[in-house]
């Protein structure tokens, strides 16, 4: 990934509108780096990245419903 290409100013904006959600996201990130490094999704790493996709978007939820 060319770090130049990145639209660092989208990368700030959602991560100041979404501040209480970013722990979520970074969790999802590390279980999904771990849950791909033999090649082979399992089961039980599929039912965990659920688990934490759903406890993101609900984070999302939240954070949008705040004023």
């Amino acid at each position: 990934m060319n770090i130049l290409k990145i639209n660092w100013r989208k990368v700030f904006k959602f991560a100041f509108e979404n501040m209480s959600a970013l722990d979520e996201l970074i969790e999802l990130i590390d279980t999904s780096k771990q849950a791909v490094a033999d090649g082979k999704i399992s089961n039980e790493e599929r039912s965990q990245l659920m688990s934490k996709y759903w406890k993101l978007i609900r984070a999302l939820k939240e954070a949008q419903n705040r004023p």
